[in-house]
């Protein structure tokens, strides 16, 4: 399955990092994913974003809609056929503000509805999203920050060549595939960001996660830049 190519301004892309008990992340993720580790550990995460003029590839932007999404993200490795590994990110759930995108992507990435509460400024981030399922509701208060230590991602420049290099995001599928997407941004330019208020259900669930099974590491956002979304080939009989 390939998924529709899609322009769209990123306003905000905000990464709430998480390193992880690489067994347990094992357990979550479906064949043939495995974790990458980083340090030692893996690597996931919530994906906050905003988007502006969001539309198919060659429409015109004043075409386009502006949404708000969360993605939970696990950083991952899978066998190609030379036998090498391949990284990426799986994605084992979206939620968005557009009832466009759910019924849009309903067969593919599977975005749920969501409610959103935002409070935001170039300096502070206060972002609150209630799923109406209940699932991946989540409240970020953070500010900006010109620090970036004690993270399992290294430096600053680590942590960008982490992300920038990451690879596809797959999402699993209603046929049991993996749907895959990968982003391109005119400017690769992230800035760290201090958390001072933290919840995340999918995160604070310790039937999923035990205790001290997954810790906060770092945060970073993308500001105002323009992007592409683009369709690989799935992953998947």
């Amino acid at each position: 399955m390939m998924l529709q190519n899609i322009d769209a301004t990123i306003e905000r892309r905000l990464l709430v990092n998480y390193r992880a008990d690489p067994d347990v992340v094992a357990r979550l993720l479906p064949a043939p994913f495995v974790p990458r580790l980083l340090g030692g550990h893996a690597m996931a995460g919530i994906c906050l974003i905003h988007l502006r003029h969001a539309r198919p590839a060659g429409m015109p932007a004043l075409l386009g809609i502006e949404t708000q999404g969360v993605a939970h993200r696990i950083a991952v490795r899978w066998p190609q056929a030379d036998g090498t590994l391949a990284d990426g990110v799986y994605i084992p759930r979206r939620d968005t503000a557009s009832w466009m995108v759910a019924t849009a992507t309903a067969g593919s990435l599977g975005s749920r509805r969501a409610d959103f509460t935002i409070d935001e400024s170039d300096d502070a981030f206060d972002i609150a999203m209630t799923s109406r399922d209940g699932g991946g509701s989540l409240h970020v208060i953070a500010r900006a920050t010109g620090g970036f230590e004690n993270s399992a991602l290294g430096s600053l420049g680590d942590a960008h060549a982490f992300f920038r290099d990451g690879g596809p995001g797959f999402s699993p599928t209603r046929d049991g595939r993996f749907a895959g997407i990968d982003l391109t941004a005119e400017v690769w330019k992230l800035d760290p960001v201090a958390v001072t208020g933290m919840e995340a259900a999918w995160f604070d669930d310790l039937n999923r996660f035990p205790q001290n099974a997954a810790v906060f590491d770092s945060a970073l956002v993308m500001r105002r830049t323009s992007s592409q979304w683009r369709g690989v080939p799935g992953i998947g009989s």
